[in-house]
């Protein structure tokens, strides 16, 4: 995949990935086609191949890449691990998970399957990066963090399949529980 920042790869790459959760909402991702994506983002097939080696390395870049954006947003401006910033992360965590839900429900497990081991890593590593201000040993933090990052994870799991009026306290529950002793 070309490192430049031309704007019209950019852009491109913006149609492309749009068109692919385009048809994530229509069909399967077994019955989707290069073809099917290029047509979508009103490009040609060798077009799309400048910039995805094939279907699974779109799915992978848009997942990883597009979604872990999203997740790691609450960390850019988060200075300690309080429970504003836990809920933060946690709130955003459903959001991704939602909108996965809602937009590619045929393929959701595939996505989470695919994802689950990558946003658990990256959010450790975010935490880590936090965690690091406690002058503890490294070993410590990165327990701690991996703590963090698969508790909420979890609890997203758990959070998401619940009804709209039970969310909140939940959420509420998992952030005070993980907030004890910080």
């Amino acid at each position: 995949m070309p490192d430049k920042l031309d704007p019209r790869i950019l852009r491109t790459r913006r149609m492309i990935i749009q068109a692919f959760f385009d048809l994530l909402a229509e069909k399967s991702i077994d019955k989707m086609s290069v073809k099917d994506i290029a047509e979508k983002a009103q490009i040609n097939r060798a077009t799309f191949y400048y910039h995805f080696r094939d279907k699974d390395a779109l799915l992978t870049f848009a997942l990883e890449d597009q979604l872990m954006t999203h997740v790691l947003k609450p960390f850019e401006t988060m200075e300690t691990v309080d429970q504003r910033a836990l809920k933060h992360v946690l709130h955003t965590l459903l959001s991704v998970k939602s909108y996965l839900s809602d937009r590619c429900a045929e393929n959701e497990q595939t996505f989470y399957d695919q994802i689950e081991q990558a946003i658990k890593a990256r959010l450790t590593d975010a935490f880590v990066d936090v965690l690091r201000a406690k002058n503890e040993s490294e070993k410590v933090v990165r327990i701690e963090a991996t703590m963090l990052s698969w508790a909420l994870y979890g609890a997203m799991e758990v959070i998401h399949e619940r009804e709209e009026n039970e969310k909140n306290d939940m959420i509420n529950q998992v952030v005070n529980r993980l907030s004890i002793n910080r």
